[in-house]
This record gives C-alpha cells, sequence and structure tokens, in this order.
C-alpha cells in the first residue's frame, strides 16, 4: 500500500482521522463531539529510508505496515587489564 500525504494526526496509510458527531438530547438539543482515532508514531523502513509516521492500530494489528528494528545503541567495551 502507498503511504498517504495527509495531514498531522491522521493514519499514514488508511487516512482516518478526526471525526464528528452529534449527541442529541432527550429535548433535540445538539452538541457536537469529537472521536479520535488511536494513532501510533512509529519507525518505518521504505525504500532503504527509515521513516516516522502516525499509523493507527488498526492498520498496524492488520500488518499493513511493518515497523522497522529499532537502533541498536553500540557501546564500548571496557578495557580488560590482564
Amino acid at each position: 500500500m502507498p503511504l498517504m500525504d495527509i495531514p498531522k494526526k491522521s493514519c499514514g496509510i488508511c487516512g482516518k482521522g478526526k471525526m464528528r458527531r452529534n449527541l442529541v438530547s432527550h429535548s433535540k438539543r445538539v452538541t457536537i463531539a469529537h472521536a479520535k482515532p488511536n494513532l501510533r508514531r512509529i519507525r518505518i523502513l521504505k525504500a532503504g529510508t527509515i521513516m516516522r509516521i502516525w499509523i493507527c492500530m488498526k492498520c498496524l494489528k492488520k500488518g499493513n505496515v511493518k515497523p522497522a528494528l529499532p537502533r541498536r545503541v553500540t557501546r564500548p567495551t571496557p578495557a580488560v587489564a590482564q
């Protein structure tokens, strides 16, 4: 699947973003409520480069994208006295 060129805080795979809905009371008074998707910012490997994008958990669980391997921190080995 191609990565979509979409605004921040929406899924880079499926495009899921903030949604609006009406909460209607018994007296038919309308209040606007917002529902936000469950997004995570993860590192992915695309065309040999590592990039960070926002991905919803639904796409991550489905396996639409594979996360890049975590960075390895190399520490110098201590010198052994002989």
